[in-house]
């Protein structure tokens, strides 16, 4: 618990202003699009590909007698939205673009029409055209070797967690538009689940007698996997996965070819960090009525902390595997952990928790298949509605692809999304030479955790080398905070891994739920990363550590905290007015002081998990009034403080690499020593992008509904008092209220 005695402070303050909407003119393409250096080239090569097709197609996987899907590769100069060379594979010669590659598009065509897209592209008849065919690098067949990525049947297989008869492996159902091609590819893959090439999970529990190691997976109701794909495969028009199992190499190989699937990941099993040894145990701990976060791990029966269990769900696996020890120390220090730690700087926020047991201890050689771990999370968010928070402090051992999301990260994403709640996830930690970021870390929707050294004063440090460093697969900048990666726990062990800062910040996001006004997953992320201590992210650290001398949702003296959630819709420019600009701040003209602005974007993801995962994004800037040129001579205009916007103007690589241009979350913090402006006002700018909505799942083009934005943005003056805070809301006025809860907001007024 904070400590009561503290002085009050400021509460964060809630704008309630609308956003002045702006349309924007969007671009085209023609002559100034076009690389006429490679058209004649392409043009060649283009034409001679797509004519070439015709003569392979025996060999290749056709649905529906007609549908084919190919991989269209892009230059890597070309990989903006605006050059979907959409104007080559037009929907006039039903052409469909059904999914992002990594280095292009995955298009769905009739084969009866390549002749007339060889002649589009030998004619070129406008510059859209020609456009498209000095942007395209190749069009080809999408074929077994795509669905490997480059792996062999020998590693694939040996990756996948071992069953009672084979391997198990993750598999999505190859995406069409034409509903007839999606029904033969069903029916393809239920030719392969009755000629015995993969196995669902049915057949195996099925088995009189099963080994100890399949005990939890017989128990649990992810025997619906493939019945759900089929069923979803429907419903979504294209998107259907499954955990199957695959009797032996040969099979896999079998399978690959089908023709049946588009995207193939082994199955994997979920880990703790390593097991710790029972100890004596604390004191008991009385802890009276707090928020609850949802433990997911090996279980609990720590008796002296039985108070602070608020419920327990059904267990996911038997008490003779689980990790119990593991889950001990995750739950004490979500209960406790300044009071087991107090020499450490950490928040003294303390919570109950509900257990999940659902992580079997290391060597047991439990098949927990992550199916099973969403349907039992799924049970329990469907009978807690109250919890809010998640705590998940296991990982997978390796991840397979860099570049792809995890399945289990974009499905904990679809059911946090789903239930309006935040997971908090540990990032991993580092082993056998690999410290990048393990799934679920990769979860869109969470906040993930890193560690950081203690130093011998008690604070946090440099990054724990034996912690896992980001950033995540397609931008994602993870982890977003870290903290204390050692810390000691219930009976007095010390243990290390980012397990344990994740059960801090589970505990302090639970209580920010609880403090805030109309919290929601994405504002509670944003405050906290707005509050972090370090300026830009780093691959380890993320954007830092909240502070521990005032709680997120309050006002040290000399800043003040505006925090707002809008909705946001693409073509529009958006425009909060009228911001002031706090006593302190400004002198003579010149801004002195410093500002953090956070907006984190609930944003539309691609159901397959793969390339282009995000299909919108945010750019976000604090704005204020300076002279300068403007588009009729000389005069007042804004210019951005923080943040520069600069993600579409940059080459798309650019903005990729150096900005993480698709990344939900922006985060913008400078320090102000002199910078000369005008007025008295801010203004915050925001504006949505989109791409790929032509995918399954997705709205569509002009069918997007508002998109929800969380933005947090702090101004601090160099004079520590109340003054800044206080003339923010009396300029305000009825504009802005107490963003906490059971709070009145009162201010000085000046004679």
């Amino acid at each position: 618990m904070a400590d009561s005695t503290s002085p009050a402070l400021n509460p964060a303050l809630r704008l309630r202003a609308e956003p002045v909407p702006e349309g924007i003119e969007g671009r085209g393409k023609g002559q100034e699009t076009t690389k006429i250096e490679r058209l004649s080239q392409q043009q060649k090569m283009l034409e001679r590909e797509v004519r070439s097709i015709a003569d392979t197609l025996a060999t290749e996987t056709l649905h529906a007698d007609r549908r084919l899907l190919v991989h269209v590769h892009m230059f890597d100069d070309s990989l903006a939205p605006t050059h979907r060379p959409k104007d080559i594979l037009p929907r006039s010669l039903d052409c469909s673009f059904v999914a992002p590659m990594l280095d292009g598009y995955l298009v769905e065509i009739d084969i009866t029409h390549l002749k007339k897209i060889a002649d589009l592209i030998y004619q070129a008849t406008n510059w859209a055209v020609r456009s498209d065919i000095s942007r395209v690098k190749s069009i080809q067949p999408y074929r077994s070797e795509a669905i490997l990525r480059g792996h062999s049947i020998d590693r694939l297989w040996d990756r996948a967690v071992e069953g009672a008869r084979g391997r198990f492996f993750i598999v999505w159902l190859r995406p069409y538009a034409d509903d007839l091609a999606r029904e033969n590819v069903l029916k393809d893959f239920e030719r392969l689940t009755t000629d015995g090439t993969i196995m669902t999970i049915e057949a195996n529990n099925a088995a009189s007698e099963a080994p100890e190691s399949s005990l939890a997976r017989r128990a649990s109701s992810a025997s619906g996997s493939v019945a759900r794909l089929l069923r979803n495969y429907r419903r979504t028009e294209g998107v259907g996965r499954a955990i199957v199992e695959v009797p032996s190499k040969e099979n896999l190989k079998i399978l690959v070819a089908s023709g049946a699937v588009f995207r193939i990941d082994p199955a994997k099993p979920l880990i703790l960090a390593p097991s710790l040894k029972p100890e004596p145990s604390d004191a008991p701990f009385d802890l009276p009525l707090q928020p609850v976060v949802a433990v997911v791990d090996g279980g609990f029966d720590n008796p002296n902390y039985a108070t602070a269990e608020a419920w327990r769900e059904a267990p996911l696996i038997p008490d003779a595997i689980a990790d119990r020890f593991h889950g001990n120390a995750v739950s004490s220090l979500v209960a406790n952990a300044k009071g087991i730690n107090p020499t450490y700087d950490l928040p003294e926020f303390s919570c109950r928790f509900g257990t999940i047991q659902a992580v079997p201890r290391r060597g047991t050689n439990a098949v927990i298949l992550e199916d099973d771990l969403l349907d039992a999370m799924t049970r329990m968010a469907s009978r807690h509605r109250d919890v809010r928070v998640w705590n998940l402090s296991f990982n997978y051992e390796q991840s397979d692809e860099t570049e792809f999301v995890s399945s289990l990260g974009h499905q904990i994403a679809s059911l946090a999304r789903n239930f309006e709640c935040l997971p908090v996830i540990s990032a991993g930690n580092a082993a056998k030479g690999n410290n990048t970021l393990l799934p679920p870390a990769d979860c869109e929707a969470a906040l993930t955790i890193g560690g950081r050294e203690t130093t011998k004063h008690g604070t946090v440090g440099n990054h724990c080398l034996k912690c896992c460093v980001g950033p995540g697969p397609q931008g994602m900048l993870k982890p977003e905070l870290s903290g204390h990666s050692s810390l000691t726990v219930a009976g007095g062990q010390t243990v290390i891994g980012t397990s344990f800062p994740t059960a801090v910040y589970s505990a302090l996001s639970a209580h920010a739920f609880e403090q805030l006004r109309g919290a929601t997953p994405d504002l509670v992320k944003a405050l906290l990363i707005n509050r972090a201590d370090a300026p830009s992210h780093h691959r380890g650290k993320g954007w830092g550590t909240p502070g521990i001398d005032v709680a997120p949702w309050e006002c040290p003296p000399g800043t003040v905290t505006l925090l707002w959630t809008g909705q946001l819709q693409p073509g529009f420019e958006y425009h909060w007015d009228d911001i002031p600009i706090p006593d302190g701040m400004v002198n003579s003209e010149k801004i002195k002081g410093s500002g953090a602005l956070t907006a984190v974007l609930h944003p539309l993801v691609s159901p397959y998990g793969m390339a282009n995962y995000f299909s919108s994004r945010i750019e976000v800037s604090l704005q204020h009034k300076v002279w300068g040129k403007t588009e009729t001579g000389y005069g007042e205009k804004w210019s951005n403080l923080l943040g520069t916007m600069k993600e579409s103007t940059l080459k798309e690589s650019e903005a990729r690499t150096e900005l993480s241009k698709w990344n939900p979350i922006r985060h913008h913090e400078r320090e102000m020593r002199s910078v000369t402006t005008i007025g008295s006002k801010f203004r915050v700018r925001a504006r949505l992008y989109t791409r790929d909505l032509y995918q399954a799942t997705l709205p569509g083009t002009g069918k997007v509904p508002p998109q929800n934005v969380a933005i947090v943005l702090t101004l601090r003056s160099s004079e520590k008092t109340s003054a800044a805070y206080d003339s923010v809301v009396r300029q305000l006025g009825a504009f802005v209220e107490s963003a906490v809860i059971e709070q009145d907001i009162t201010v000085e007024r000046r004679s």
